[in-house]
């Protein structure tokens, strides 16, 4: 009972604050706030991440027998950054006068965060070490 009210009192919040493009891939810049100092070391933590550090994020969770049993959630889709695909939903777009892109973009950032959110919510997720990882090293968790 002690370890469930303690588990309660833990927060772990994830926030996607920010996105750039550079070339093809996008880059989300992820703030973190934890009172979980046993597996966090700073109780906040702003990292830069590429989709390519989510896509070996799931694998990892995937991987790991302690997440047996569990329902792992979707991974978001991967933004479009091609050229192609950049026309593509610019003529889509202009000829519905939107704002070229930053809809796009915006919506990519809320999937990515409603998916950390949910492995920061789950009770074997929030503990895994690859999901620390990701959350506090500045540079790649795949490195």
């Amino acid at each position: 009972a002690k370890r469930v009210k303690a588990e309660m009192d833990e927060v772990l919040r994830v926030k996607v604050v920010g996105s750039t493009k550079d070339g093809l891939s996008f880059s989300y810049k992820i703030h973190t706030v934890t009172n979980m100092d046993k597996y966090f070391t700073e109780p906040e933590m702003t990292t830069v991440r590429l989709y390519d550090d989510l896509q070996w994020l799931h694998y990892c969770i995937e991987q790991d027998e302690k997440s047996e049993g569990s329902i792992i959630p979707p991974l978001p889709n991967r933004p479009d950054g091609s050229t192609k695909g950049a026309l593509a939903r610019s003529k889509e777009l202009m000829s519905e006068n939107q704002v070229i892109g930053d809809d796009r973009v915006r919506r990519y950032c809320k999937a990515m965060e409603r998916y950390l959110q949910i492995l920061a919510r789950h009770p074997t997720f929030r503990y895994n070490e690859n999901f620390t990882n990701f959350s506090i090293r500045k540079t790649s968790p795949q490195e």
